[in-house]
């Protein structure tokens, strides 16, 4: 069952990349959690209460969401260094300062010395300018999240046209990671969806 279960997903998922002009992701079953891709693996993991318990339309849905992340893979790559390297930078050269106070403050007299509590005092701003950087990034980081979470929502109605699909989606989704119940942003994305495919209709429609 498994087997035949992750085959029938890596087949849609193939499908969908087709349409999507990029290399279709492997798919994978895990016991734990909902449904995830990962960029660096380029690997779309799914648990196997869902792939179970979706209906077709849903499943359909949910792995649509999952290529439009990888469909962003490049962009998903950068952001991560972007992430990373201003709070490893402060870290670093605040370990490299600490090191120097350390060195000078093995001397005699060392604490009245210019160039010990220099490098004391630029440790400890280097410190806070680290603690800054890494909330700073940490906003930043939740705030692409959303943003992402919402484009791979977009290319999901846009494929899928489901909205009532994803709503099911992120519910099933809420059952298995936050005990059934939807956060603000789960509902904000089921908002999103509805009228995602409202514009979308009265497009088409004119």
């Amino acid at each position: 069952m498994t087997t035949a279960t992750r085959l029938e997903l890596q087949a849609t998922v193939d499908a969908i990349a087709a349409h999507a002009y990029i290399a279709p992701p492997r798919v994978r079953l895990w016991r734990h959690r909902n449904a995830r891709y990962n960029a660096l693996t380029h690997i779309i993991a799914v648990s196997q209460t869902l792939a179970l318990t979706l209906d077709a339309n849903q499943r359909y849905t949910l792995l649509a969401h999952e290529v439009g992340h990888a469909q962003r893979r490049a962009t998903m790559l950068k952001r991560v260094g972007s992430y990373f390297w201003p709070p490893a930078l402060a870290l670093v050269v605040g370990a490299m300062t600490a090191a120097a106070a350390g060195s000078f403050a093995a001397k005699p007299l060392a604490i009245t010395d210019p160039q010990t509590l220099c490098a004391l005092v630029l440790g400890i701003v280097a410190a806070v300018v680290a603690g800054q950087l890494a909330e700073r990034t940490d906003r930043r980081a939740r705030r692409d999240s959303y943003a992402e979470e919402l484009r791979a929502d977009r290319f999901a109605n846009r494929i899928a046209g489901d909205p009532a699909a994803m709503t099911a989606v992120l519910h099933a989704c809420a059952r298995i990671e936050d005990g059934g119940e939807l956060g603000a942003e789960a509902e904000r994305r089921i908002a999103f969806a509805r009228d995602s495919s409202t514009r979308t209709n009265s497009r088409s429609a004119r």
